[in-house]
């Protein structure tokens, strides 16, 4: 897979817009969501926090730590998917849902300043495993989420807007080297594809879902 830093920029900059505007059309943050047991307000804080607040993800990366690349990235986290799941559902429940939307709205901001400046060649560390992720596969990361947890929100809002072209044309680049093969020939639709390859909506081809 080939996608620039500079894509990946602009993708996470663009995409970080559409969700701001996707959160002004959610009226009630107590909405249920898709996700079982999230309301908008907890998705809404998991994206804050694990994918607009950059600048406090960053960390300190010790110089005997290996690198790893994002695939490798991708199959660790499944590991403890559930643990940060709950973590989020536990801190939700302590913020007013004006305080979500504050943290959102300043996170989002911060994080476009960021990611505008930031260098590709920056270390994202993970103390737990004690390796590191390059910066530029770490945002390609976020662009996934923000791009996947964007429709999410979408759906509950009942807001019609689309995701960011850019967004949309990383994720998809990024989904079609986790399948064998070719995507399913009715699949041909990037934000179709984009929710059966991530378990939004069902698909019967046994290769699906590759990200859940």
């Amino acid at each position: 897979m080939t996608v620039t830093f500079e894509a990946t920029r602009c993708a996470f900059i663009d995409q970080s817009h559409v969700v701001e505007s996707v959160m002004a059309d959610v009226a009630d943050l107590g909405r249920d969501t898709r996700l079982e047991g999230w309301d908008c307000g907890v998705l809404a804080y998991h994206m804050a926090a694990l994918s607009l607040n950059l600048p406090r993800l960053i960390g300190s990366v010790d110089d005997d730590w290996p690198a790893i690349d994002v695939a490798t990235w991708a199959s660790g986290t499944k590991g403890f998917a559930d643990e940060v799941d709950q973590m989020s559902l536990a801190l939700a429940a302590k913020r007013t849902h004006d305080e979500i939307r504050t943290r959102f709205a300043e996170y989002a901001v911060a994080g476009r300043a960021f990611v505008d400046s930031a260098s590709g060649d920056l270390k994202f560390g993970f103390p737990a495993w004690k390796v590191w992720l390059p910066f530029s596969e770490f945002l390609l990361t976020r662009v996934v989420e923000l791009t996947v947890h964007g429709l999410d929100l979408a759906d509950a809002a009942g807001s019609e807007r689309p995701p960011a072209p850019s967004a949309v044309e990383v994720t998809t680049q990024w989904l079609d080297t986790q399948i064998v093969g070719r995507r399913p020939a009715d699949l041909d639709g990037d934000v179709a594809w984009i929710e059966a390859a991530t378990a939004r909506v069902f698909h019967q081809d046994e290769r699906l879902p590759v990200l859940a």
